[in-house]
């Protein structure tokens, strides 16, 4: 294709390790679509190409491409962000609209491939996710950022050398540690053949980490008959198919214990035992029918010289179940817990705001934009709503002040509307951005 140059394919890496990509700002250029290709560790979906066709060529491309200069044979710069939008320009371009034939574009130097699926997936973050897609997502992220652990490439805001991965893998999906443990889980442990009733649809997250927690030939029984009903499978169905499985394990366990093993504990007995009460026969073994003693969910169980049937205090007992849990579990633990401190004390300072504040005395928020001298005219006249980038900062019943600028200079003036209504899910509109409903009445100022 033209425009490749094996030298500048061969000189990339050394080209851009001298140059430290731009932060606040970055360069931008416009491209030829015939000069980018697709790139292949894009695994996001790709849908509704028609109607994003239909809105570029009604209102005009609204957000840049991104891309990276690597040249091959397919062309010079590798698609980074925008794939959906580069695919309805080109369907634009086949239909004989040559006006979008070249596209501005964000150029970014990109140094390895791992920064570069890192960037991939920061850039696809605001999108609506399916379970696989999360999966599928938590996989490529872990394995970028252990190999730029492993090769000491630094990611800015995050530590890679000391701190957990799953922390970081977490911050950059916006999710708790324990939903990637639990995503990690599904990955790690699910069969290959569950994974794709994921994918279908027929099995959700919470039902999917359920059934990762099975061993391999459980899990292939639940597959065939997920396979065979085809079908939607509910956490609540995964979960008594565990515990109808935990109770047939008990009831042949209870079946093979003589009248010799089973151990019975007097009320009376049980009141008046004292600590050196606890000394019994070496040769007895926990009853699952009847544990009720601590011994048998202690760890020193098989060295202890005390232990016994009717235990209930003991000053040297350690529960097996705390001792034996794995860093992970005390992990999400404890993440659990603080997750209910916060929310706790969150929902405390929401009630007393309530308690002491009316909805009457609650100031308006007043949230600055700038906008073009021929946009404030329209506003003068009829105009009554406003696309800006959805950053969660508009609300109805704030206030809009807008900033005249003309040719790229403020003039002075301002006016202000008051926020009727906020529309962040709306059809035809790009995506990241919002519909922000102003009333008509407003006032004009010029602090000049």
């Amino acid at each position: 294709m033209a425009g490749f140059n094996p030298i500048d394919a061969l000189n990339k890496n050394s080209k851009a390790a001298g140059e430290e990509p731009p932060r606040g700002r970055f360069r931008t250029k416009d491209i030829k679509l015939q000069n980018i290709y697709y790139n292949e560790k894009n695994f996001y979906p790709q849908e509704d190409i028609e109607e994003k066709a239909a809105e570029i060529y009604a209102i005009g491309l609204l957000q840049n491409l991104v891309v990276t200069y690597e040249p091959t044979e397919e062309g010079e710069y590798k698609l980074i962000s925008g794939e959906r939008r580069y695919r309805a320009l080109r369907l634009l371009t086949e239909q004989g609209h040559t006006e979008f034939e070249t596209v501005t574009c964000n150029v970014r130097n990109i140094k390895s491939e791992y920064e570069e699926v890192v960037e991939l997936i920061i850039a696809n973050s605001s999108r609506n996710k399916t379970d696989i897609i999360l999966l599928q997502e938590e996989k490529e992220l872990k394995n970028a950022l252990e190999q730029m652990k492993k090769n000491k490439i630094p990611l800015k805001g995050y530590d890679l050398q000391s701190g957990r991965l799953r922390d970081v893998i977490a911050k950059i999906l916006n999710k708790s540690a324990s939903k990637i443990a639990q995503i990690e889980a599904i990955n790690n442990n699910l069969s290959d053949g569950l994974k794709q009733e994921v994918q279908k649809g027929n099995l959700g997250f919470s039902a999917a980490y359920e059934l990762s927690k099975m061993d391999k030939e459980k899990q292939e029984e639940e597959y065939e008959r997920i396979k065979a009903r085809d079908e939607a499978v509910t956490v609540a169905a995964v979960k008594n198919v565990l515990d109808s499985d935990t109770t047939k394990t008990e009831e042949t366990e209870s079946e093979n214990v003589s009248d010799s093993d089973t151990i019975k504990i007097e009320e009376n007995e049980s009141e008046n035992v004292s600590d050196s009460d606890t000394t019994e026969s070496e040769e007895i073994e926990p009853n699952p029918v009847t544990a009720t003693s601590l011994c048998y969910s202690c760890t020193k169980w098989s060295t202890c010289d005390e232990k016994g049937t009717t235990v209930i205090r003991c000053g040297s007992y350690k529960d097996k179940r705390e001792e034996y849990k794995t860093e992970e579990q005390r992990y999400n633990e404890e993440q659990d817990e603080i997750d209910r401190q916060t929310k706790r004390k969150l929902q405390e300072m929401e009630d007393a705001e309530k308690m002491t504040k009316t909805p009457q005395e609650k100031e308006p928020e007043v949230r600055e934009i700038r906008i073009s001298s021929m946009s404030f005219e329209e506003f003068e006249a009829e105009k009554r709503h406003i696309i800006p980038l959805n950053n969660d900062k508009y609300h109805a019943g704030d206030i809009l002040k807008m900033w005249e600028y003309k040719a790229g200079e403020q003039t002075g003036r301002y006016m202000k509307r008051r926020i009727l209504n906020v529309l962040k899910e709306c059809k035809g509109i790009e995506e990241g951005y919002c519909v922000v409903e102003i009333d008509r009445h407003y006032d004009i100022f010029d602090y000049k």
